[in-house]
């Protein structure tokens, strides 16, 4: 062994300490990131209630107006209190204007009396539980220039607590 010899202790680089200190803040945020993942995929989904609407056709009388038939299936998604479901919820927006759902449609017998029928109503009033559908067609009154024309349903609805609905509208 030899006397008098110093050994000198090597200090890291600083691109050592850079990288390391990299490396822990690496760690750490995907620590942080994963755990605020597993929160979001822990909480449940939003409710809401689901509205398909296929277009049954169109219609049109003497008297300057055109129908809008629509067949509605409405599911509540989610929704723990009851979700009242029924025709007077629903508009089209047709030229910017909104159209309010009707209940009958005129019609002309064979001896030319005018008549309404309400062949076409057949979406009854009914409160939707959690997982409830119903389904059933809707009729708009519309001014006959507007007779197959591209239009947007709309729907609004509460809760039996009066809590605002998140609807989701598509055309199936």
């Amino acid at each position: 062994m030899r006397e008098g010899l110093i050994v000198q202790e090597e200090k890291p680089s600083t691109l050592k300490k850079i990288i390391v200190g990299i490396v822990i803040a690496i760690v750490i945020v995907g620590v942080i990131v994963s755990g605020i993942a597993l929160q979001i995929s822990q909480r449940p989904n939003s409710p809401y209630v689901e509205v398909d609407y296929k277009t049954i056709g169109w219609n049109y009388t003497y008297d300057n107006h055109a129908y809008l038939v629509l067949n509605l299936t409405i599911i509540n998604k989610g929704y723990t209190d009851g979700v009242p479901v029924g025709n007077a919820l629903f508009w089209v927006n047709m030229s910017n204007v909104e159209y309010g759902s009707t209940e009958s449609i005129p019609i002309t017998n064979s001896t030319g009396t005018l008549g309404y029928t309400e062949l076409y109503l057949t979406l009854k009033p009914v409160t939707l539980m959690n997982n409830g559908t119903a389904n059933g067609t809707i009729l708009f009154e519309l001014p006959k220039t507007l007779y197959n024309q591209p239009f947007a349903l709309i729907c609004t609805m509460t809760t039996t607590k009066y809590q605002k609905v998140n609807v989701r509208i598509s055309e199936g």
